[in-house]
């Protein structure tokens, strides 16, 4: 993740030399890339060479030059609580724990990107991000290891993609560093209707390849049960504001909790992943028949917003099926066996290009040959 430039200008020596240590001593040094000014023709000097996607935190003594400027975010660091009256909306109260006042900085920073739409290169707007759930019916059905392949796979077409892991069990143990659980920071600022913007740019990772990004799951089952709908929504609205995504894709277990009734209320398409077993449609019947009880509207969002993939087939199975696929994914054991190839065989590339609906078979075979040897170690 690129680090944003961030300026801090104030005439106090120690305290910016305190803010200094500590962005480049906390998690911070991974978002911020901090120059400090104590001296106001130093700071005016430095106006020159200014990029615009710089975030200057200035004091009232440089406040003044620092609203001439057009383009960079301006945030003034108030000596006193009422200080903010006749200068900027943007402040922030400067005798706060520092980790605080970064956060609120963050805050006001990718809010007025997000109201200013001053995008670039590395932000898109928020109507271009794809909200997708992959979900099923029947547990074990593979939707972790398909949830991944097609974050891979977008992310091989040019996309920017974001990994949402909604399941309440999951394997901990491919993440890094599961001592700290950031999830549960992310829902605690939820709950207590803090701004979760800026705190969402210190908790996004990559995965273990690097790829796209994430945060670490729910450490404890129960921590979901905390969840409700609605904070699913504020969740990927947040995800959205960043910017930073083409695609979210929402990795969600099979039971109807909550937070699976809002990922699929809240998403823009759902990937039904039906298994080779007996029973499976009918299991498919038995949530469908759930969700109606619950609500009637709800249940024919989901079924507009629905593709069906059928798991593992075999012949007999698609034989009896009464349901209109969008894609098979063929049984493959060396593609299975997790990575004794280097990538998915041809059958399984088309089948993934034609749930993430890329055109008719002559334009998926082009993007499948040119995009295959570029997928690498897909989960």
């Amino acid at each position: 993740m690129e680090r944003l430039i961030f300026w801090l200008a104030d005439e106090n020596e120690h305290y910016v030399e305190l803010m200094k240590r500590y962005i480049r001593t906390s998690n911070y040094k991974n978002k911020l890339n901090i120059a400090t000014y104590t001296d106001p023709e130093c700071l005016r000097y430095a106006f020159v060479q200014m990029q615009k996607e710089t975030l200057v935190l200035a004091s009232s003594a440089f406040l003044p030059m620092c609203n001439e400027l057009v383009g960079p975010t301006i945030i003034h660091l108030c000596e006193k609580l009422n200080e903010q009256e006749g200068y900027s909306s943007n402040y922030v109260y400067k005798y706060r724990p520092l980790n605080q006042i970064l956060d609120q900085v963050l805050n006001i920073y990718y809010a007025n990107k997000k109201q200013l739409g001053t995008a670039t290169n590395h932000f898109c707007s928020d109507n271009e991000v794809n909200v997708v759930a992959v979900y099923s019916a029947s547990g074990g059905s593979g939707v972790s290891t398909l949830t991944q392949q097609l974050s891979e796979f977008h992310v091989s077409l040019g996309k920017k993609v974001f990994y949402l892991n909604l399941e309440p069990i999951h394997n901990r143990m491919s993440l890094p560093d599961v001592a700290v659980s950031r999830f549960t920071q992310v829902l605690y600022m939820i709950k207590s209707g803090q701004p979760l913007l800026g705190k969402l740019h210190q908790l996004l990772q990559t995965n273990h390849t690097g790829h796209y990004d994430m945060f670490h799951p729910a450490r404890y089952a129960r921590e979901w049960l905390e969840y409700e709908r609605e904070d699913i929504e504020l969740l990927l609205q947040a995800l959205k504001q960043t910017g930073r995504y083409d695609v979210i894709m929402m990795d969600l277990g099979s039971s109807l909790y909550s937070t699976t009734l809002g990922a699929l209320e809240y998403c823009d398409e759902i990937i039904w992943v039906i298994p080779d077993r007996i029973g499976a449609l009918s299991k498919v019947e038995y949530v469908r028949g759930e969700i109606g009880r619950l609500s009637t509207p709800l249940l024919e969002q989901i079924r507009h917003k629905s593709k069906y993939v059928l798991q593992l087939n075999t012949p007999e199975m698609r034989a009896n099926l009464d349901i209109e696929l969008t894609a098979v994914l063929p049984f493959n054991v060396e593609w299975q066996q997790h990575h004794s190839l280097d990538v998915p065989p041809a059958p399984y590339r088309q089948a993934l290009l034609r749930i993430i609906g890329a055109g008719d078979e002559e334009e998926m075979n082009q993007i499948g040959a040119s995009t295959g040897q570029s997928i690498r170690h897909l989960a």
